[in-house]
């Protein structure tokens, strides 16, 4: 009689092993709805926590990506000669 009751728990459960296994992928992971409230908790937890680091990455890229065009820019700057000025013209 218990192992009617262990077969959709241990399935709920497993059900959570590749969403929780995603979490270090830029995807936003999804999970299916589950019978078990517990479960269901569980899952809502795993989806805001994609969530948080999908947006943490998000920053650190938009990031690295303004500093890489600020470094560029400088670059630039140091790289074009200047302009004469009026005063070294008219010697």
């Amino acid at each position: 009689m218990a192992e009617n009751h262990q077969r959709p728990i241990n399935r709920s459960v497993r059900s959570l092993r590749i969403p929780a296994l995603a979490l270090g992928t830029p995807e936003l992971v999804s999970i299916p709805d589950n019978e078990i409230v517990e479960v269901n908790d569980i899952g809502q937890a795993l989806m805001k926590a994609s969530q948080i680091i999908r947006e943490s990455v998000v920053e650190r890229e938009q990031g690295e990506l303004a500093t890489q065009e600020m470094g560029s820019g400088q670059a630039n700057r140091r790289q074009k000669p200047a302009a004469p000025s009026r005063s070294s013209l008219h010697r």
